[in-house]
């Protein structure tokens, strides 16, 4: 079992908040075009069933915790997320509903590492114990 952090993205092609999409469909998502394409897959491969994954929503804070199920790649009509990308990839994630804080995010970039899309958390150097209490709590207080 592993812990990573993604970014929800606030440029998604779609409309509302990004983490609302991802609680509503239970999946976490990234979207390429042109060059860049596989660039999102090769993280979500590196999250194997089982793994644990913050959502951190961009400009707000952290805002969930889940657990991934699955993957798979999506083009043209299937896509639900990034309706401007040439591919999406998702990964089925079970958010839980008592790590939920999306109306009152935690804030502050000291708590677990931040760069970029995503990243595999070292919990040698990160407290996740900590960043789970303090989500939870956040959560029975969303407000």
């Amino acid at each position: 079992m592993a812990y990573y952090i993604i970014n929800t993205d606030k440029n998604n092609g779609r409309k509302g908040k990004a983490y609302d999409i991802w609680y509503e469909t239970q999946m976490a998502f990234a979207g390429d075009n042109g060059s860049d394409v596989g660039n999102h897959t090769g993280f979500f491969r590196k999250v194997n069933p089982g793994d644990y994954v913050f959502m951190y929503q961009s400009g707000e804070g952290i805002v969930g915790l889940g657990e991934k199920w699955n993957e798979r790649k999506y083009i043209g009509k299937d896509r639900l997320y990034y309706g401007t990308d040439d591919y999406e990839y998702r990964i089925r994630v079970k958010w839980y509903p008592e790590y939920d804080a999306r109306n009152n995010p935690l804030i502050g970039k000291e708590y677990l590492p931040y760069r970029g899309y995503y990243a595999k958390i070292n919990e040698e150097k990160w407290d996740v114990a900590k960043v789970k209490r303090i989500l939870k709590e956040k959560s029975k207080n969303n407000i």
